[in-house]
């Protein structure tokens, strides 16, 4: 079994101990969470065929990675920044209608039917980032619960209910002893969304962006002149994948667990034009939800078939009103795409590649953001 099955068996069986808890011990009890890194290395494969046109990865023996596009100017990424802040239609916030708390946490639920919860811990601090986290069982058993770090700042942060109506487990854990999780504060809410789309339309914990942000100003500034929703995903998507080249050294450090809770900066990557699959997946996603364009950053496992492991990667998926999710395309055409893979894509050159990402065989999801 390979590791990326033995992660994944890992994982199903932690579902199924915490999905048969859901109203019962969940609740009460004292639990052992996994900490899985969600973005272990968004490692980069060339499919059989393919030339060299893509950064390789640690999977394929860890070398160089041939010379991407280079960034492409016409921009002045410093006088759009200067700019003044972009109004957004989607903000979250904690109404403090609906609340649940303890003296070391707060989640406030007012906007579930808007598609989020607001969680702050406010406890004592600790010494590791990781010791806190939020944990969110969904009504999609067999994605089972999201979970991840809480900052320890006193300060509400935004998580999104992305698995549709239903009923929803939302608790602070804090570490007891090494995978060791003791439960902090709990509620139950059960779900009925206004509008499925917003999940994917607001700004959260894991796609940071703000009305003063570059990449909302950027992207307000790349689809002025577009009409419709294809040529504004067209823009963005472009100007991503030419002017964002693949980190190698970057995607070391998170398979050696250094970037475990790693948060992308949008803004940072803009101007370093440089990042791994995560970062291309956000600073997309991002900029096309300040734009109004629901987008999902999915994070699953990419593989090229037989003979080659499949490796944990993110990747986008938009929405639009005609064709639905479109989750199969990277080359535009005149009215539509499919999947959008900016990672593979930023460095895809021939037919081979654009058919290996628009082949949906070859993506397995696992949690959407």
């Amino acid at each position: 079994m390979s590791e990326p099955e033995r992660e994944k068996s890992r994982l199903i069986q932690g579902v199924i101990m915490l999905s048969s808890t859901k109203k019962t011990a969940v609740i009460a009890g004292l639990l052992t969470l996994m900490c899985v890194l969600l973005f272990a290395g968004c490692d980069i494969l060339i499919p059989p065929g393919g030339n060299s046109g893509g950064p390789s990865s640690p999977s394929n023996g860890g070398k160089d990675p041939p010379t991407a596009q280079q960034p492409k100017g016409g921009i002045d990424l410093n006088e759009i920044a200067a700019r003044p802040d972009v109004p957004l239609k989607y903000i979250a916030e904690a109404s403090g209608e609906l609340v649940q708390l303890s003296r070391d946490g707060e989640i406030d639920y007012s906007n579930m039917t808007d598609g989020y919860v607001m969680v702050k811990y406010t406890g004592d601090p600790t010494s590791e980032a990781s010791d806190i986290k939020v944990g969110i069982i969904t009504p999609n058993d067999e994605r089972g619960m999201y979970h991840d770090s809480l900052p320890q700042d006193g300060e509400f942060h935004v998580f999104p209910l992305t698995e549709g109506d239903g009923v929803y487990v939302v608790s602070i854990f804090k570490r007891r002893e090494g995978n060791n999780y003791s439960q902090l504060l709990a509620v139950e809410i059960d779900v009925v969304m206004d509008d499925e789309l917003k999940p994917f339309l607001i700004p959260h914990y894991k796609i940071v962006f703000a009305s003063e942000s570059l990449s909302v100003k950027l992207a307000a500034e790349l689809t002025k002149e577009n009409d419709g929703i294809v040529r504004k995903v067209e823009s963005v998507y472009n100007y991503v994948i030419d002017n964002i080249r693949y980190d190698k050294d970057k995607a070391l450090s998170a398979v050696s667990g250094e970037l475990l809770g790693y948060i992308p900066d949008n803004d940072q990557i803009l101007r370093s034009k440089m990042g791994i699959c995560y970062d291309y997946a956000t600073v997309t996603t991002a900029m096309l939800r300040s734009v109004g364009i629901p987008s999902k950053m999915i994070f699953g496992y990419a593989s090229v078939g037989s003979g080659s492991d499949p490796v944990y990667h993110a990747w986008i998926s938009v929405y639009s009103s005609e064709s639905g999710w479109v989750d199969k395309i990277i080359e535009f055409r005149a009215e539509d795409w499919t999947r959008m893979d900016p990672t593979f894509s930023s460095s895809a050159n021939d037919k081979t590649m654009a058919k290996f990402i628009g082949d949906g065989s070859n993506y397995t999801d696992s949690f959407l953001y």
